[in-house]
């Protein structure tokens, strides 16, 4: 089932993954996981500010921000549960991390995902930060799962994502993502650090009005952008 299409310039990382060594730890909110200071680990030769980075992941400034940025996610997508178990994140680093002199970040963007499960969503949340002009860190939650989208793609695709949940759940305006799911070969390829040129396709799962909705979501880019468009999308049984 086609949908409407649009282009949209879209950056991808290109720089290193790395990955927390220890395991989470629970922070004081109701069953929310945090790293705790664990190694962002190089993939390659170069750093990016991954010593840097590591450093400050060791703060309670940053244990702080994201747990307030965690808190913000929906209910339906980061379900809170008795049974919570959270695997290592993963920090990917998009912009090169650099500290001043005392050792304070000065610039830097990075992306780190937390797969959770047990509460009956199994998906990764999504946390991107940078240090902005005033120099102060900040944080905000992107869409939960595995998507390759970078977030102004992903706020793109988000139209175009409801329009097909709406086809096939009558009357229902209003849906909220909660999980995504891209194809593995897109996505090892995305993990080895290459710019996206060839068509993927995702699953998103969305919620509305009590009933869980499938689409899957062709994303064509071009020298222009990328072509997104929304296809088959059906209902999940309860």
């Amino acid at each position: 089932m086609a949908g409407s299409a649009r282009k949209h310039a879209t950056a991808y990382p290109t720089t290193m993954i790395g990955r927390l060594a220890k395991p989470a730890l629970l922070a004081a909110l109701a069953a929310l996981s945090l790293p705790g200071p664990g190694r962002a680990q190089d993939q390659g030769s170069q750093d990016h500010g991954a010593q840097a980075l590591q450093a400050f992941m060791a703060t309670r400034p940053y244990q702080e921000l994201t747990a307030r940025t965690l808190a913000g996610i929906p209910p339906a997508v980061f379900t809170r549960c008795p049974a919570l178990a959270a695997k290592p994140s993963t920090v990917t680093i998009l912009e090169t991390v650099t500290a001043g002199p005392q050792g304070r970040l000065a610039a830097g963007k990075w992306k780190q995902s937390f797969p959770i499960s047990g509460c009956g969503n199994d998906t990764v949340l999504n946390l991107y930060f940078f240090v902005a002009a005033d120099g102060k860190p900040q944080a905000f939650s992107a869409l939960p799962g595995t998507t390759l989208a970078d977030p102004l793609l992903q706020r793109d695709a988000l139209l175009y994502a409801h329009i097909g949940a709406a086809r096939v759940a009558d009357n229902c305006k209003n849906f909220l993502v909660i999980d995504t799911k891209a194809d593995a070969s897109a996505g090892q390829a995305a993990q080895a650090g290459q710019r996206l040129k060839a068509p993927w396709s995702e699953r998103w799962t969305l919620l509305g009005c009590k009933r869980k909705v499938a689409v899957r979501m062709d994303f064509i880019p071009d020298a222009t952008g990328t072509t997104i468009t929304p296809r088959d999308a059906a209902i999940l049984p309860d």
